[in-house]
């Protein structure tokens, strides 16, 4: 089960101020995400100029345990409809765009190592099939986070959801994330466009001995034209051995008007009956 947070802060902590630096720097884009484990129990809500969006798990207590979250601009926020933790693991964010026919879903993941039991990972793959399967056909759908997924430069059988710019050699979390956008019809951006392997490459191992491409960001095949680029910004300072990947879209949002209420107004003329105003007064 997960908890849902969007908590008011005064003073963002030093690793989201880096975030927004980064997001300063790379200033074409809304929104911004990470996937990681929770070491300390913080959880960040809006800043001034910023909100961030997060889901983990219900457990106060839980050390070392998943979560994810979504850091936005003040014009993604204003988009934005609505938002579900679906779990600690998973969260998908509504956004309205020009056309009012369309929206723009982003479902954030972050899925388990590849050493870890079938079954976990079988869980997480149902469900986020079941998360992507329930948004409507004419929806774009943003699906991008940790998956520790190496998909490799080949992509035999799986030619409708990836080219060959991918990075080393598929392993069995990649398999499952292809097969996943297979069933869900996404393209995965990271084997689209060509770019030096310094600009693929997502994790760097302790050491700096091995660089993977395990993190990802992918896209509706019928909104395949929107992604411009998705390539690794290595300038971002994020204290962590994941590098900064950033998907250019283009595509315009819109602000969310929520529907106002209508007021009811009251005739008052009849107070100026004498009458009208002493059977008033009575039921008072």
């Amino acid at each position: 089960m997960a908890r849902r947070k969007d908590e008011s802060i005064r003073e963002p902590c030093s690793r989201l101020a880096r975030l927004q630096q980064s997001q300063n720097k790379w200033s074409t884009t809304s929104s911004l995400s990470w996937a990681s484990q929770k070491q300390d129990g913080h959880s960040q809500g809006r800043s001034n100029w910023q909100s961030v969006i997060s889901s983990r798990h219900e457990d106060e207590g839980a050390i070392n345990t998943e979560e994810v979250a979504i850091m936005m601009m003040k014009d993604a926020r204003k988009a934005l409809t609505e938002w579900k933790p679906i779990n600690s693991r998973i969260m998908s964010a509504t956004f309205n765009t020009s056309n009012r026919r369309v929206k723009t879903h982003i479902i954030q993941c972050y899925a388990p190592i590849n050493n870890v039991d079938d079954e976990v990972k079988a869980i997480f793959y149902d469900s986020l099939n079941h998360q992507v399967n329930v948004i409507k056909a004419r929806d774009l759908v943003i699906l991008r986070g940790d998956f520790n997924a190496k998909i490799g430069g080949q992509n035999n059988g799986y030619e409708t959801v990836m080219r060959k710019q991918g990075v080393g050699t598929m392993d069995e979390n990649g398999e499952m994330f292809e097969e996943t956008c297979v069933n869900t019809n996404i393209v995965i951006g990271g084997s689209v466009f060509p770019h030096k392997t310094i600009h693929k490459t997502t994790w760097v191992s302790p050491g700096h001995v091995t660089d993977n491409q395990i993190s990802h960001i992918s896209n509706s095949k019928k909104f395949r034209r929107v992604m411009k680029y998705v390539r690794t910004g290595k300038g971002a300072d994020e204290t962590s051995d994941h590098h900064l990947l950033i998907g250019k879209f283009k595509l315009r949002l819109k602000t969310y008007q929520q529907a106002k209420r209508q007021r009811m107004k009251y005739n008052t003329e009849y107070l100026s009956n004498g009458r009208v105003t002493k059977h008033f007064q009575d039921i008072v």
